[in-house]
């Protein structure tokens, strides 16, 4: 049964997660927000969530979740995915 997870990135690197999960036709979201003021350095549209990103999917498809590069791994309460 496919549901929602929390997924743990390496920082600023939820686009790259973003890109390589929707390549293993995994959904994916990734939710966007506009700084105000505008940061001096960077783009002005970042993550709601740093090093934060959401997948559905099913549990027999953890170890491609896990072993996709700038991934820490699922976030976990009592041992269990989130």
């Amino acid at each position: 049964m496919e549901a929602w997870y929390v997924v743990q990135t390496q920082r600023s690197k939820e686009r790259a997660v973003q890109a390589r999960l929707a390549r293993e036709e995994l959904t994916i979201y990734l939710p966007l927000l506009r700084q105000w003021p505008r940061p001096a350095v960077g783009s002005d549209v970042a993550p709601m969530f740093p090093r934060y990103v959401f997948a559905h999917a099913s549990p027999a498809r953890f170890h491609r979740i896990s072993r996709t590069p700038a991934v820490h791994g699922l976030v976990l309460f009592g041992g269990e995915p989130a």
